[in-house]
């Protein structure tokens, strides 16, 4: 997706963060507020499929129910006549986990071995949090 692209006629696209199996993440500003967000999308070739829609929309639920400094906020949830379902996050600037435990981060030096008991400690820390409301359904198995 090009910069300047307009998603749900108020977000305007700036770059792209990542991609993954199902979705991109991209960089954008709301052009009513000025506001910096980040927009998950389903990927073109996914949104079709019935099953995908219905794991972002799990995704969606699940994730207003967290409550974590170490997790990333969802906003809203919006909808794009275009590209379906638009989860807006709170921006965040810093390394990706992938960027983080590569041998290029400074973030805890070159050893792995020291950087992974941190971070996973940073994300066990967001559980508590988590799990201390109902989530509206269970998360597949494995």
């Amino acid at each position: 997706m090009e910069p300047g692209t307009l998603i749900a006629n108020r977000f305007r696209i700036d770059r792209r963060i990542g991609k993954g199996g199902m979705g991109e993440v991209f960089a954008a500003t709301n052009v009513q507020t000025g506001e910096a967000v980040a927009l998950k999308l389903l990927r073109a070739e996914v949104k079709t499929r019935r099953v995908s829609m219905e794991r972002f929309r799990r995704e969606a639920r699940a994730g207003g129910f967290i409550k974590s400094a170490y997790v990333t906020e969802i906003l809203e949830v919006d909808q794009d006549p275009e590209r379906g379902i638009v989860l807006v996050f709170e921006l965040l600037e810093g390394e990706s986990a992938s960027q983080n435990f590569g041998a290029s981060s400074s973030a805890y030096g070159s050893d792995c071995t020291m950087r992974t008991p941190r971070a996973s400690f940073t994300v066990i820390s967001s559980l508590p949090t988590s799990f201390s409301r109902p989530v509206p359904r269970p998360c597949p198995p494995p």
